[in-house]
């Protein structure tokens, strides 16, 4: 939400807008136009152009002005949305694109056609992208002596161009991360995807945990909401679902299988299930070391508690592991136990080493049978460098 206030009348009227920002929606509760549509997905033969329209309609019961203009976007691992300014982003569609009218007045219940045209030029390679927004403001503001709300809304129409014969499809699973919940049949999951290609994708799936059988005990949709995954980026999926029954003990399998439109991906992963106990908790809190001291080196300090193993035997492994998004080991510390009982067990550990900025994962492994273990994670954002 942006809050502007006209600095010229401040004093004698304190006008506030306040901008609504919608990406994909043709119409808001505070919006006088509709849009439509507000996707656009096309494919452009190089050194050739093509043409489309946007329909705006103004739904409201007074004139309105409607201000058009482009911004690059991209999408942030979570998904989130970032815009930038027109023609910075590395896959912007600015120069590429013409719009026609860029400011116009429409009456109650009036519609206008705002055309644009993409030329694609020879050399282009893969997909370009922005959106076209639509921003609102009353055709005048009369001057009052009181306050007065404005309220501007803002509708976006995505708008993604590929360059044919260019066009590459390709995607891969880099990690899957599963934890059990010990209270009852649900599990967690991450699962880190990538889209190696160069044209957006939608890509939808399933996840499935399989007992030792091969009859499935657990499953849920990966990418329900059908969001996009941007040409050359990352994108980490999350989620929690639930099994009819808790799982028996032994050896389960995680099987993903993806469907992105030109192939099905598939990953699985065994882990090891408890019927009860697990691990209970498990944290990775980042830190940065002393400014001044070995070079802004990140700690990573660990922390896991497990509720109904044994101790097990001298030999067994307890791990902690830290995990890039492209599905790099960067780290294995063994992990420490700490007040040990029958019940509970705590584990601690710490790592320092360099770390880019983004996103990591940590992993707690205890093998509980030969190489399948029992497993839980979490994120990891370290602090911007040169922190306390």
């Amino acid at each position: 939400m942006d809050i502007r206030v006209n600095k010229k009348t401040i004093k004698r009227n304190c006008f506030i807008i306040v901008s609504f920002f919608l990406l994909f929606f043709p119409a808001f509760m505070g919006a006088s136009v509709s849009v439509s549509p507000t996707l656009f997905e096309l494919k452009i033969p190089r050194g050739k152009s093509y043409t489309d329209a946007v329909r705006v309609v103004n739904v409201g019961k007074a004139e309105t002005r409607v201000n058009v203009y482009l911004s690059d976007f991209d999408l942030k691992q979570d998904g989130g949305v970032r815009f930038f300014e027109a023609g910075t982003h590395r896959y912007s569609l600015a120069q590429h694109l013409r719009l026609n009218p860029t400011s116009f007045v429409l009456e109650p219940g009036e519609e206008k056609w705002v055309r644009f045209t993409v030329t694609m030029p020879a050399d282009s390679e893969g997909e370009s992208r922005g959106i076209l927004f639509f921003q609102t403001l009353p055709k005048e503001v009369k001057r009052t002596t009181g306050k007065q709300v404005l309220v501007s809304a803002r509708i976006g129409a995505a708008v993604y161009a590929a360059a044919k014969p260019t066009i590459h499809y390709s995607s891969e699973i880099p990690a899957l991360f599963l934890r059990q919940d010990p209270e009852d049949a649900s599990f967690h999951y991450a699962l880190l995807y990538h889209n190696n290609g160069n044209i957006h994708l939608r890509p939808k799936g399933e996840l499935k945990i399989l007992d030792p059988a091969g009859k499935k005990v657990a499953s849920t949709v990966i990418n329900e909401k059908n969001t996009s995954i941007l040409r050359d980026s990352y994108r980490i999926f999350t989620g929690t679902f639930q099994g009819k029954a808790k799982p028996g003990d032994g050896v389960h399998k995680a099987l993903v299988t993806v469907d992105y439109g030109k192939a099905v991906l598939e990953a699985e992963k065994s882990v090891y299930l408890l019927s009860e106990g697990g691990i209970e908790a498990f944290e990775a809190t980042p830190g940065y070391r002393r400014p001044g001291k070995d070079d802004g080196r990140v700690s990573i300090v660990f922390s896991a508690k497990t509720r109904g193993i044994e101790p097990g035997k001298a030999d067994r492994k307890e791990l902690f592991r830290i995990k890039a998004m492209d599905g790099r080991l960067l780290a294995e510390i063994p992990a420490k136990k700490e007040t040990p009982s029958p019940q509970t067990v705590t584990f601690k550990g710490e790592w320092s080493g360099q770390l880019e900025p983004g996103i990591y994962f940590a992993e707690f492994l205890i093998f509980l049978h030969e190489d399948k273990p029992l497993t839980s994670f979490c994120q990891i954002t370290p602090p911007v460098a040169g922190g306390d």
